[in-house]
């Protein structure tokens, strides 16, 4: 019948006599009125900032749009923007490439001849720009692909408009920043559309130095009406230069507050499978654009990524890592990696949440732990096959439900 909260938490529920008894001279009482009250939902990955500045500040369409009314779309905002001002906007759908009619500089050449145009796809993977956005950013058909990206050409090697991953990442740190407080204005709205259905704590999977100032500047106003952790951007182009992105979550402290959790990071290791960017094993099926053993790309190399994953650790922030294809997943989880001398002592490798990145289901196959120390580690469940555990330290371990098949095990210390 009844529930009792405290400093934003649910502390009780039972009958109306045993709400009352809770109740003392400060308590507001609220008539649920046939009601509902539940705790807030969790949503773990969400693009506020994005999501905010398309609505308010672009020139925004839904992806069901076919590209003749996404054209008349873009030749409508013109309108709206001053003659040699970025247009931006979006959201256009990937599988719009491969049909009769495909997206192409030309087509938002004639939309909008005075202004250089940037449209970004639902996928946030690929941007459509017409000439001139290409000629402002300096690409033209000689224009190499950069690590990680793709400049999208055609059959004569022309830049077609269409740039991929990295080659948009790098272009959209180039466009003018949002201010403090049209971000705060763009976070508020996307903010405001999770509360409506009950989310009340949002992982922000990609924070920049301008999200995270918007997000603490609307704390500090007492008008952030939700509970974020900001995956603060690492090595990703879009977000500005690396020694900016260290500087933030280096200085993260003065911007942590109950409502803005700010020990997390954001790696970005791939692109996706539909614009065959998505880093896999065994080669995408032929088609024009890509060469016969096209297998997709990583955004670094294993060896970087432990290195900064290790630095990450040291620093207490816990990484999200978007991997979408099987060669990007195994980097992810270490598979073959050389532990050798490594010491991770009270280190949880489980599904739980920690500082540590999360290692699960195979992630030690085939790796080189000797020596290694691992006492009172969670280690249940994982696959440890064809791993060199010799003369490793696991005293106090848990290891129920390993797979220890094909190990190299003498010398082992105290295993339970």
């Amino acid at each position: 019948e009844a529930s009792a909260g405290r400093e934003g938490r649910i502390v009780a529920g039972g009958t109306n006599a045993e709400g009352e008894a809770l109740a003392g001279p400060a308590t507001e009482r609220i008539p649920l009125e046939g009601r509902m009250v539940m705790p807030g939902i969790n949503d773990m990955h969400a693009h506020l900032s994005q999501a905010g500045t398309k609505e308010l500040f672009e020139c925004g369409f839904p992806f069901t749009l076919g590209v003749e009314e996404i054209v008349a779309k873009v030749r409508e905002c013109t309108a709206r923007v001053p003659a040699g001002e970025w247009l931006r906007g979006g959201q256009w759908a990937m599988p719009l490439l491969d049909g009769a009619v495909k997206p192409s500089r030309e087509l938002l050449d004639a939309a909008a001849p005075e202004h250089p145009v940037f449209l970004i796809d639902s996928t946030v993977h690929a941007a459509w720009l017409n000439s001139a956005a290409l000629a402002k950013l300096g690409i033209d058909d000689a224009t190499a692909n950069p690590t990680g990206g793709v400049i999208g050409r055609d059959a004569d090697g022309r830049a077609t408009g269409i740039l991929y991953d990295n080659a948009m990442y790098g272009s959209i740190a180039k466009l003018p920043v949002y201010s403090t407080e049209q971000m705060m204005e763009a976070l508020a709205w996307s903010v405001a559309q999770f509360n409506r259905v009950g989310v009340t704590t949002i992982r922000d999977a990609m924070v920049d130095r301008a999200a995270l100032a918007g997000y603490v500047a609307r704390d500090r106003a007492g008008r952030l009406d939700a509970n974020i952790a900001t995956s603060l951007a690492w090595r990703m182009l879009w977000a500005g230069p690396q020694e900016q992105l260290e500087q933030v979550i280096a200085d993260r402290a003065s911007s942590a507050s109950a409502n803005v959790h700010v020990d997390f990071g954001k790696i970005m290791l791939d692109g996706i499978p539909p614009s065959r960017t998505a880093a896999v094993l065994e080669p995408y099926l032929p088609d024009a654009a890509h060469p016969a053993d096209h297998r997709g790309y990583l955004t670094q190399t294993p060896e970087s990524l432990k290195e900064d994953l290790v630095k990450l650790d040291a620093m207490g922030i816990s990484v999200k890592m978007h991997a979408t294809g099987d060669r990007s997943a195994r980097v992810a989880r270490f598979e073959h990696c050389q532990l050798q001398g490594a010491d991770f002592e009270e280190a949880s490798f489980s599904v739980h949440p920690g500082r540590n990145v999360t290692l699960t289901d195979g992630a030690f196959e085939a790796c080189n732990m000797a020596y290694v120390s691992l006492r009172k580690t969670y280690l249940a469940g994982l696959s440890l096959r064809r791993s060199r555990l010799a003369h490793a330290d696991l005293g106090e371990a848990d290891l129920s439900g390993c797979d220890l098949r094909e190990c190299e095990l003498h010398g082992l210390v105290a295993v339970n």
